[in-house]
């Protein structure tokens, strides 16, 4: 089933967005790499089956399938910091708990698309460097030319006040 996603979405070059947060990914697991990489292994193990659900329940209209998998693909992403996929899922998830169908085919489209990208970013095998990369690239972004650390309004106007 994942290759399915992989043939879909594999591009052969990086992200440029944060398609997952290192700083939120290693918080949350305690910044154990190992346990990273077993968590995202899980999450590819249940994740293809899950959007393929949703999308059948899109697809059916079924409110309350499309609430319980939403919720549980919402879930799954924000253990892995992957916050569109994440965002995306939340609001399927609400129009799934409100019987609101008017607009869940543009939601899920929305999601697939996050998902996606998620699945082709984390499908490269240096996906942690990068990731890390990214976060070193923005840390950076917010220390003057001194290495002192700028505010966050400082590093907003570009300068040190």
């Amino acid at each position: 089933m994942l290759s399915k996603w992989l043939q879909k979405t594999e591009t052969g070059s990086s992200v440029e967005e944060d398609v997952i947060s290192w700083t939120k990914l290693t918080h949350i697991m305690d910044h154990d790499e190992d346990l990273i990489q077993d968590v995202v292994e899980a999450w590819f193990a249940q994740s293809p089956d899950q959007i393929v659900a949703l999308g059948e329940a899109v697809k059916s209209k079924d409110a309350e399938s499309i609430n319980s998998l939403a919720h549980s693909m919402k879930g799954s992403a924000a253990t892995i910091a992957a916050a569109a996929v994440a965002e995306a899922a939340l609001q399927l998830e609400t129009a799934g708990r409100e019987g609101d169908m008017s607009c869940v085919e543009a939601l899920y489209a929305a999601m697939e698309t996050a998902f996606e990208t998620l699945v082709s970013f984390l499908s490269q095998s240096d996906w942690m460097e990068i990731a890390k990369s990214r976060h070193e690239e923005v840390l950076s972004e917010t220390e003057d030319e001194d290495g002192t650390r700028l505010s966050p309004q400082e590093h907003h106007e570009g300068h040190r006040a």
